[in-house]
This record gives C-alpha cells, structure tokens and sequence, in this order.
C-alpha cells in the first residue's frame, strides 16, 4: 500500500547542503507519535515561515537562506519481514 501527502518543510539553502531541518531543530518536545519522521514538516506554508521566523529571529548562519519548500511524502508500506 503506497500513501503520499504534501506538507511543508524549511529548506535551509546553505553552501554547506544541509539541506530540509530536522525535526528538533524547530522544538525538542516531540510527540512519540512522530519520531518516526526526521524532517521537521508543517501542515502550511504559513505554519512553516512562522517557524522560520521564530527560530532565526536572533542569529541566521551568515550562509543560510532559509525557505519554506513544499515537500511530498511518501509512505510505503514494508513488504516482508526481517530476520
């Protein structure tokens, strides 16, 4: 079974490539339900740049250029099992 949704994450478009944040980049009380996931995603475009904004509105790495991205996940259920 393949599901896909689209969300948004925060691309921080350094010369580095770090690429999408984490997870706890953006809060480090997250919930069990979502430690699954280790891109910090937002349901909004809006939701992300309020994050954006939070967390660089004292110090942004003079190299990033962080942007809210809209993102598709994929979720694909494992097939067999592991032993």
């Amino acid at each position: 079974m393949r599901e896909a949704f689209t969300a948004w994450a925060v691309d921080s478009r350094s010369k580095e490539g770090h690429g999408l944040l984490g997870r706890y980049f953006f809060s480090h009380c997250i919930p069990p339900s979502a430690e699954g996931c280790l891109i910090a995603l937002f349901p909004t475009r809006r939701q992300a740049r309020q994050a954006i904004k939070d967390v660089f509105k004292d110090y942004t790495p003079s190299d990033w250029e962080p942007r809210a991205v809209k993102v598709e996940v994929m979720i694909d259920e494992a097939k067999g099992a592991i032993k």
